[in-house]
């Protein structure tokens, strides 16, 4: 089996995704904070179907603390959680150049998965 995400929970910090590998303590963390990537937005409900996505941005990855144990990650989004522009939007989190992040275990190039926010734990 490819190394992915498995799923993915919100923290009191920003994210943590589980995956399908454990990642290679080897990484750096600068590196690893380098290989995450999150863009967030929300949508307008309205009577109508459809809307536009509003306010996207990139939110800055401020760390990446591993957790070999259960095959985690947990992402700090910088300012996560302070002021008021975090729930109800759309997370697309990225990982890039995954290759050797995983040790031995078959990759794909990157990985991504989304996160509808509605609650900070």
């Amino acid at each position: 089996m490819a190394a992915d995400i498995h799923h993915v929970s919100a923290d009191q910090k920003g994210f943590r995704l589980y995956f399908t590998h454990p990642m290679s303590g080897k990484t750096t963390e600068e590196d690893l904070k380098n290989r995450f990537k999150v863009q967030s937005w929300f949508y307008t409900n309205t009577g109508r179907y459809g809307s536009p996505e509003h306010n996207r941005r990139d939110d800055p990855v401020e760390r990446v603390e591993l957790r070999l144990k259960d095959k985690s990650a947990l992402v700090v989004l910088k300012d996560f959680g302070e002021g008021e522009s975090w729930l109800d939007r759309i997370y697309h989190i990225r990982v890039e150049n995954i290759v050797g992040l995983f040790g031995e275990a078959p990759t794909k190039t990157g990985l991504s998965t989304y996160f509808t926010l509605r609650v900070i734990p």
